[in-house]
C-alpha cells in the first residue's frame, strides 16, 4: 500500500497539459510579444490535435526571462483569451531553455 504525504483528489474531468516553447532557435522570434504569440498557436495546435481548444483552458502559466516585457506578453493573451480568461500565473525566471525568453504551458479540459 502507498501512503503519501498529502491528501491527493484526481479531477472530476479528463486533461491534458501542453506545453509549448516556440520552436527551433533558428526561427524564434526576437521580442518577447512575437515569442507569447508563437507559443500560444503552438498550444492552439496542441489542444486542436487533442480535441478541445485553448479556450479550455483552466490554467496557464507563462515563464518570462525579463518581466519588464510582461505587458507586451499581456496584450498578447488578452487577444487569446478575450472572454472567461483561464486562471493565470506569471513567473519570471532565469533563464529559459536555448535562449528563450517566453515559455508557456497550459492544463486544458478535455471532451
Amino acid at each position: 500500500m502507498t501512503t503519501t504525504l498529502t491528501p491527493y483528489t484526481p479531477p472530476p474531468f479528463e486533461r491534458i497539459a501542453p506545453r509549448e516553447r516556440i520552436g527551433s532557435p533558428h526561427t524564434w522570434p526576437v521580442h518577447h510579444a512575437e515569442q507569447a504569440e508563437r507559443c500560444l498557436r503552438n498550444l492552439e495546435a496542441v489542444c486542436a490535435a487533442a480535441g478541445t481548444s485553448l479556450a479550455r483552458a483552466l490554467r496557464v502559466s507563462i515563464y518570462m526571462t525579463d518581466l519588464a516585457a510582461f505587458g507586451e506578453v499581456n496584450e498578447v493573451y488578452a487577444r487569446h483569451f478575450a472572454q472567461d480568461p483561464p486562471a493565470r500565473v506569471t513567473i519570471g525566471v532565469s533563464q529559459l531553455p536555448r535562449g528563450a525568453y517566453v515559455e508557456i504551458d497550459a492544463i486544458v479540459a478535455l471532451g
